[in-house]
């Protein structure tokens, strides 16, 4: 395969929807030029403000993972003080309890 129909092949499976018929040739003639205007176009862009910013959902995702692991070092000594049965029983639950949705704030 050619070094530009190689690029062209590069190009078009960035999105990992392949070509269309005859977009690799066309693309061939300029495959940075045809990456770039994709990226340019705002199809994915969703602008609705009760969204909250890339910040915000960071700080949230990082605040909850901090919550988790101060409950489970909070429930070291309380595990280490059940019977295998126990144990077990409260693993099932915290697995059950991991597929619930989280609560609207």
């Amino acid at each position: 395969m050619t070094a530009p129909l190689n690029d062209a092949l590069t190009a078009v499976r960035r999105y990992g929807f392949g070509a269309r018929t005859g977009e690799l040739a066309r693309v061939a003639s300029d495959p940075r030029g045809y990456v770039q205007q994709q990226l340019k176009i705002d199809l994915a862009q969703i602008n609705d403000p009760k969204l909250k910013s890339s910040e915000a959902a960071i700080e949230t995702f990082v605040d909850m993972r901090r919550d988790g692991r101060r409950k489970r070092e909070e429930l070291k000594p309380v595990l280490a003080n059940m019977s295998p049965e126990e144990r077990e029983k409260a693993e099932r639950r915290k697995h059950q309890m991991s597929f619930r949705s989280p609560e609207p704030s």
